[in-house]
């Protein structure tokens, strides 16, 4: 039997990628995204491997919902990759210009999203009969450098901290926990925010930016090649946190 994984973010310009990569690799993939048209659009696109199930992750209803429908439908599940969140357009003006309904939106989509489909998606994966089964967080460089987005950035870096004490918590139960740290990717949504591209592409130590088919090829290892790895973070940015060029460039203008 194919191995069952949920895309949470599927339908994204990365996620996308991810779905198509384990399709292709044999497993079968459930895209759950927020994103009808773009969700129901890639399960055809996909082949016969890809199912797609609504969700919006910041109500615990619609998950629930939706991991009724996957049990329903599918049995269960063996692994889980969650790709869900974003920066808000305030998150990239600071902290002293955000709402605090603003603030509370922000780490909803980009933690909190996160934690409630760990908590409620264990039970699938503690039933699944497959040896190895895993969670796996995507984060972000923001959570190590300064690029001025500071709510964003704090939740970011809660997911490095959800998963050290999930993979503990869970690891009794036979689930590896990962988190993925995704430097600069160049996909539609990220070149329409209000980013310094050619600042961000200066510090990285490649001359480049990663690709959302390279992102999917670390998920990929993560999920089938990598079955010592728990409670690890594995940072995928061509070397922008170890040249670290934008975030000296702020420290000089300030």
């Amino acid at each position: 039997m194919p191995s069952r994984v949920l895309v949470v973010g599927g339908a994204g310009g990365i996620g996308s990628a991810v779905v198509r990569r384990l399709a292709e690799a044999g497993m079968h993939v459930i895209i759950g995204d927020i994103d009808r048209d773009a969700g129901e659009t890639l399960q055809r696109d996909a082949g016969s491997r890809v199912t797609f199930h609504a969700v919006d992750v910041r109500r615990t209803s619609s998950i629930s919902c939706m991991l009724t429908g996957i049990r329903e439908r599918h049995g269960g599940l063996d692994h889980l990759v969650s790709l869900a969140g974003g920066a808000t357009p305030k998150d990239f003006e600071g902290l002293l210009a955000m709402e605090d309904e603003e603030i509370e939106a922000s780490l909803r989509i980009n933690l909190q999203s996160h934690l409630l489909l760990a908590k409620y998606v264990a039970p699938l994966l503690e039933a699944s009969a497959e040896q190895d089964r895993s969670i796996t967080f995507v984060s972000s460089i923001n959570a190590k450098m300064d690029f001025g987005l500071p709510v964003y950035s704090s939740a970011k870096a809660g997911l490095i901290g959800a998963t050290k004490t999930l993979a503990a918590e869970y690891g009794r139960l036979g689930i590896r926990v990962n988190v993925i740290l995704v430097g600069t990717v160049s996909t539609p949504r990220t070149e329409a925010e209000p980013k310094a591209l050619q600042e961000y592409l200066a510090g990285s130590l490649l001359d480049r930016f990663a690709t959302p088919s390279e992102v999917a090829d670390v998920i990929y290892a993560i999920i089938r090649h990598m079955s010592c790895v728990t409670g690890q973070e594995i940072v995928a940015d061509c070397g922008q946190t170890v040249k670290g060029h934008y975030r000296h460039k702020r420290s000089e203008e300030r």
